[in-house]
């Protein structure tokens, strides 16, 4: 070989040499980018870098070239410092359910809300609970029954609720239910078994027992025979209930016959009626049931007449699940109950005795019939509201 074709060979590695180290000058952080191209000088040889020479991401190259971090650093498929945020496939995506929520918020999903505030059983500040007569005033849960009202069967007391009672009602007499000379009493009917002292009892009056228990005594009646000095004006009789029973019930008013004018009817008629009433306990309601009673009826002597006297009380019992009010018999209810007394001077008169002289001989008697009564409920039913009817 000659000299000539020697120094050629050694020029082009020379020529070869020289020009791989001016490229390798010219990409420094070895990106491939130029350096005079390069804005992102120094990026890591293990970054995929854009035409610009930079990496929006770092981190060791992965299958696939996924991205390792997230653009807030946190490490793949972990929650973020940042709730709800999760580091998923290099984006950040909110994943409530296992990231959880910023204080003050809750998760709905993968996603926080903000709750709007609301007491421990769910109701909304200032609402009323679905628990009556619950409010929920600031977080707390308070009674307002005057907002809220109350639940069935019960009743608001103030702002709290209470039991409600149901009154049953029976209504007292009212004016008009005496009348005055327009009802003769119907011939008498003896009963062989009337009560002694008790004479007969007149169809237009229930007899003074409970003719559906035994012919038992309804009322307890004390001094029915008063023979008193002639110089004594006032009667004393005691009247008396002292077998209570929820199957009865006794009307609290009751009427004595008189000598005198007592009032009138709605007609204007003038009846010798005169009403009294049985005490009756706070707690006891409008009529007396499954309670004991005691009267001590006091009446003056210038207002009754020698010989027998009548008082009338009126008494429901409850029969096959329905109210009988005032019998004479099993076909003949809705009456007074008619009771008799004896009244006398000194010893002009020692007992009463067994007579068939009824309340036909007053110059009026009570027609319940057309007026405001009493009556017995509908059958099957025990509702004491039904005892009443006009």
């Amino acid at each position: 070989m000659n000299k000539k074709i020697r120094y050629a060979i050694i020029l082009s590695f020379v020529l070869v040499f020289l020009a791989a180290q001016i490229f390798a000058v010219l990409d420094e952080d070895n990106d491939g980018v130029p350096d005079d191209m390069d804005n992102c000088p120094g990026t890591s040889p293990f970054d995929s870098v854009d035409s610009n020479g930079c990496s929006a991401d770092s981190g060791e190259p992965t299958d696939g070239g996924v991205e390792e971090k997230c653009s807030d650093g946190t490490t793949l498929n972990e929650c973020s410092a940042t709730k709800p945020l999760y580091c998923d496939n290099g984006n950040l995506i909110d994943k409530a359910s296992q990231c959880g929520c910023p204080s003050g918020q809750v998760a709905e999903g993968d996603i926080c809300t903000t709750p709007t505030p609301s007491c421990l059983d769910g109701t909304l500040y200032d609402g009323c609970s679905t628990s009556k007569p619950l409010y929920c005033d600031n977080g707390n849960l308070i009674d307002k029954a005057s907002q809220c009202g109350c639940p069935n069967g019960k009743v608001a007391e103030g702002e709290s609720c209470a039991e409600e009672v149901v009154e049953e009602q029976i209504v007292e007499p009212i004016s008009g239910l005496i009348s005055v000379g327009t009802t003769k009493a119907p011939p008498m009917e003896i009963k062989e078994e009337t009560a002694v002292n008790y004479g007969s009892v007149p169809l237009t009056y229930a007899v003074p027992y409970d003719i559906y228990s035994d012919n038992e005594q309804i009322y307890t009646i004390e001094n029915r025979n008063n023979i008193l000095p002639s110089n004594q004006d006032t009667l004393t009789m005691s009247i008396s209930y002292d077998k209570p029973s929820p199957d009865r019930i006794l009307y609290p008013h009751g009427y004595y016959y008189t000598n005198k004018v007592q009032g009138y009817s709605a007609e204007g008629v003038p009846h010798n009626w005169k009403q009294f009433s049985f005490p009756l306990e706070a707690n006891y309601g409008p009529y007396i049931r499954d309670k004991k009673a005691e009267l001590s009826l006091e009446i003056n002597v210038d207002d009754i007449n020698l010989g027998i006297n009548w008082f009338v009380t009126y008494s429901c019992s409850l029969v096959n699940n329905e109210w009988k009010c005032g019998c004479h018999n099993q076909d003949l209810c809705r009456l007074w109950i008619l009771h008799s007394f004896n009244y006398g001077v000194s010893d002009e008169l020692t007992a009463l005795e067994e007579t068939t002289v009824g309340p036909g001989t007053l110059e009026d008697t009570f027609e319940i019939g057309d007026k405001v009564y009493l009556t017995s409920a509908g059958s099957g039913s025990t509702d004491t509201n039904n005892l009443v009817t006009g």
